[in-house]
C-alpha cells in the first residue's frame, strides 16, 4: 500500500482522484460493470488497474488519517522527546588542546588523524604513532613527558586497545600490549594537577558491556572502532568531554576560558593577538614541512584562519601592510600544488614576520604597571631593576627585595599588603627560585620562590590576583622544573642573560597570554 501511494500512478491519476471522490465500493463495482460492456478487454484491464490503484490510494489516505488522529498524543510526546535532546552544534574543543593517538594499523592511524581534524584540532597539534616497536614500547614515557611539558594545555588521547608489537617473546608468540592498561599506567604516573587535564578514550572493536566497563575503569570513555559520520563526530564526543571537564570546575571548556578569551569589540568581533598569529604561523609551517600533497586543504583552512587573525589583530598596522599580506594570502590559496603554495608562502611568512617583529619592538606595558622582584644576589637585583626599567616601568614603581633574611622572610606579607594598597594597578612579580638565607641558628636555609608565589596568590582575593603576572626565575630550565614552576606561577623566566633587543619579545607572549585584553601599546 505504501509503495502504491509513493511510487505508483501519474499526476493525471492523482488529479482524477481529487475530482472524483468515490462514495463506496458498490458504486465502484457498478460503474465498472457498466463500462465493461462498451470497452475492449485491453481497455477493461487498463481501466480496472487504474481504478484499483485509485481505490488503493483512498484506502491509504483514510488509514493514515485515522492513525494520525488516534495517535496524536503519542506523536506529540515523541516530538517533545526529540526536542529535549541536548544540542551540541556549538560545541568546540578548546584551542589549547593537543591530540595524541596510537594504533598499530596504518589505515586506522589515517582515520584517527581525520577524526581529530573533524574535532577541530589542527594537524600541527596532532601526534599519531604506533608504526614501530620503539613507538609502541616508548609511548608511556612519551605521553608523560609531553603532558609535563604542557601543563596549561589539554591533551586528548585515543588509544587502540590491542597493540600488536612487531616482535615475539621468548616463546615465539607475538607480543600484544593493552592500550587501556597503558592509559591506566600513564594516569598513575602523572601528578593530579596534570592528570586532570588529560582526556583518554579507548578505541576497540570489542564493545561488549564487560569490555566497555573495563575500558571506562582505566580511561575516561570508549570510542567504537567504526567510521563516524562527519555530522555526528561532535555529538558523540561532546558528552564525554563535558563529563570529563565539567563547566563548574573548568569554566567554558567548549571554547576559550575566561582567562584566554580574546577581547570582544563593540561590533562583536573577537580581537586576535600576536600569540594567535605566532601559533598559526607555526602550525602552517609544520604542515608544509610534511611535504604531503594531501595536506593542501588543511593549509588552505589554516590560511583562512590566519587571514581572520590579521583582520582582527588589535594593532596600529598600516592599511597598506594589512592589504598587501591579505592579497598574498589569497594568491597563495589559488595554488593547485603544494610546491607552488610553498613558494608563495615564503612571501606571506616574511610579511607577517615583519608585522609581529614590529609589534614586539613597540611593546609597552600599561602605564599603571608596578614591578616587584626578589633575589638574594646583589648583581641579580641590579639586573632585575634594569630589566623592569627597560620594559617601561618607572623607577618609582619598582621594588626589588632580597637583601638579607628579613626581606626574604617578610616578602609574602609585603606583596599581599602592596597589592591591597594598589588595587587598580597591574603588578609584574619576578621571584628567584632558590633564595638562600642564614637563619637564627646560623644554619643555611633555602626558600623556594615558586612556593612563595603560590602562597601569595592563595592569600589574595580573585580581583587582586587577576591583576598579577608572576614569573619564576631560575637557572634550572628542564621540562620537569618548568612544569613545577608553572603550577605555582604564571610562567618561567630563564636566568640566562637576555639581549636588549629580545627583552620585549621574551616578555610580550607571557603578558598577552595572562592579560589577553590587549592592555599594551603597539
Amino acid at each position: 500500500i505504501t509503495l502504491c501511494e509513493d511510487d505508483g500512478g501519474t499526476d493525471e491519476e492523482e488529479s482524477f482522484i481529487e475530482s472524483d471522490k468515490m462514495t463506496g465500493v458498490d458504486d465502484f463495482a457498478r460503474s465498472n460493470s457498466v463500462s465493461s460492456t462498451t470497452k475492449s478487454p485491453q481497455q477493461m484491464r487498463s481501466h480496472s488497474q487504474s481504478s484499483a490503484l485509485s481505490l488503493g490510494k483512498e484506502i491509504v489516505k483514510a488509514f493514515r488519517e485515522e492513525i494520525l488522529t488516534s495517535n496524536h498524543d503519542d506523536i506529540s510526546l515523541l516530538d517533545d522527546s526529540v526536542e529535549s535532546r541536548p544540542e551540541f552544534s556549538d560545541f568546540r574543543i578548546p584551542s589549547n588542546t593537543y591530540a595524541i593517538a596510537i594504533d598499530d594499523s596504518k589505515i586506522q592511524r589515517k582515520l584517527i588523524r581525520r577524526y581529530f581534524e573533524l574535532c577541530g584540532i589542527p594537524a600541527c597539534r596532532t601526534t599519531i604513532v604506533g608504526e614501530t616497536y620503539n613507538e609502541i614500547m616508548g609511548f608511556e614515557d612519551f605521553v608523560v613527558n609531553f603532558i609535563v611539558s604542557h601543563p596549561n594545555d589539554f591533551v586528548f588521547m585515543v588509544m587502540d586497545d590491542n597493540l600488536d608489537v612487531a616482535r615475539t617473546n621468548a616463546s615465539g608468540n607475538q607480543i600484544t600490549m593493552s592500550g587501556s592498561l597503558c592509559v591506566e599506567n600513564i594516569r598513575k604516573r602523572l601528578p593530579t594537577q596534570l592528570e586532570q587535564r588529560l582526556f583518554a578514550l579507548i578505541r576497540s572493536v570489542n564493545d561488549s558491556a564487560t569490555d566497555i566497563a573495563t575500558y571506562e575503569s582505566r580511561a575516561h570513555g570508549f570510542l567504537p572502532e567504526q567510521i563516524v559520520k562527519r555530522d555526528k563526530v561532535l555529538d558523540l564526543l561532546a558528552p564525554l568531554w563535558l563529563a570529563r571537564f565539567p563547566t563548574a570546575l573548568f569554566g567554558e571548556t567548549c571554547g576559550l576560558s575566561s582567562k584566554s578569551t580574546p577581547e570582544i569589540t563593540s561590533n562583536g568581533v573577537a580581537h586576535s593577538t600576536i600569540v594567535d598569529i605566532t601559533r598559526r604561523m607555526t602550525c602552517i609551517q609544520s604542515l608544509f614541512e610534511k611535504e604531503d600533497p594531501s595536506e593542501l586543504h588543511l593549509i588552505h583552512d589554516q590560511m583562512l584562519e590566519l587571514k581572520r587573525d590579521l583582520l582582527t589583530l588589535d594593532a596600529n598596522m598600516s592599511v597598506t601592510s594589512r592589504t598587501s599580506v591579505i592579497c598574498n594570502i589569497h594568491l597563495m590559496m589559488t595554488a593547485e600544488s603544494t610546491k607552488t603554495a610553498l613558494e608563495r608562502w615564503s612571501t606571506v611568512r616574511q610579511q607577517v614576520q615583519g608585522i609581529t617583529d614590529g609589534m614586539q619592538k613597540n611593546f609597552r606595558l600599561p602605564p599603571n604597571t608596578h614591578g616587584i622582584a626578589i633575589d638574594d644576589s646583589k648583581i641579580q637585583r641590579k639586573l632585575l631593576s634594569k630589566l623592569m626599567e627597560f620594559i617601561g616601568i618607572t623607577k618609582d614603581n619598582i621594588t626589588i627585595l632580597g637583601d638579607g633574611p628579613s626581606e626574604i622572610l617578610s616578602f609574602e606579607d609585603h606583596v599581599v599588603e602592596y597589592m591591597q594598597q594598589h588595587a587598580c594597578r597591574y603588578v609584574l612579580l619576578i621571584a628567584d627560585e632558590q633564595l638562600d638565607i642564614v637563619n637564627e641558628s646560623s644554619q643555611h636555609e633555602s626558600i623556594s620562590g615558586s612556593h612563595m608565589i603560590k602562597k601569595i596568590r592563595e592569600r589574595l582575593p580573585p580581583e587582586l590576583e587577576d591583576r598579577m603576572l608572576t614569573l619564576v626565575r631560575s637557572a634550572n630550565d628542564s621540562a620537569v622544573d618548568i612544569s613545577a614552576y608553572c603550577e605555582c606561577a604564571h610562567g618561567f623566566l630563564s636566568k640566562a642573560p637576555i639581549r636588549r633587543d629580545n627583552v620585549h619579545g621574551t616578555l610580550m607572549p607571557l603578558w598577552v597570554q595572562r592579560f589577553p585584553d590587549g592592555a599594551f601599546l603597539c
